[in-house]
């Protein structure tokens, strides 16, 4: 089920979007199998720009994570955008706008880098996001630490140097369909 979240977020109020859930059978929402079980709800996002998701459905005894996937806007394709480590979670808020521009990249120890952006992203740890328009950091992540402000976030990287780019939610995996039957969805 999703309603609009009473949790502020960064979604187009415009829009509609579509969600799905994968199953895996890695803690970390990778390897196993990441099959995508159909799309699950279409929402139209209100004022809030937030969705909540609830009673979202757990994997079998073999899976130990959920990968859930929703498209940007009004787009077809479903992008994985967030990572639920566990096969017990059963509702998760989507926060995060669909695209940001990234204004500098820093060493934030330990492995990571820090992204700082132009304008309050809504992403969540757990989140991923696309980065391209660098020279050094185009690639898929999973976001490790959000700081405060939300306007920067932390992914696992090698330090090579403060760059500009872009950022969007998500990793590309597939395609939402048309003839996906009415009933699968449910509009708000």
């Amino acid at each position: 089920m999703a309603v609009i979240s009473a949790t502020a977020g960064q979604l187009d109020t415009t829009a509609a979007y579509r969600y799905s859930i994968g199953y895996n059978t890695n803690a970390n929402g990778t390897g196993g199998t990441a099959t995508i079980q159909g799309a699950l709800v279409k929402v139209t996002s209100g004022t809030t720009k937030g969705i909540d998701l609830t009673n979202i459905p757990l994997g079998n005894s073999s899976q130990s994570s959920r990968v859930i996937y929703r498209t940007k806007g009004a787009a077809t394709t479903l992008e994985m955008v967030h990572i639920l480590g566990d096969n017990t979670t059963t509702s998760w808020t989507d926060t995060a706008a669909d695209d940001g521009t990234i204004n500098s990249a820093a060493d934030a120890g330990g492995g990571l880098v820090r992204f700082t952006c132009a304008a309050t992203h809504g992403l969540q740890v757990n989140d991923r996001v696309t980065i391209a328009g660098t020279t050094n950091y185009n690639a898929s992540y999973t976001i490790i630490a959000i700081n405060a402000d939300n306007k920067t976030f932390d992914v696992t990287a090698t330090w090579v140097s403060n760059q500009s780019g872009t950022w969007e939610i998500g990793e590309n995996m597939g395609t939402v369909t048309d003839d996906v039957p009415i009933g699968q969805y449910l509009y708000i």
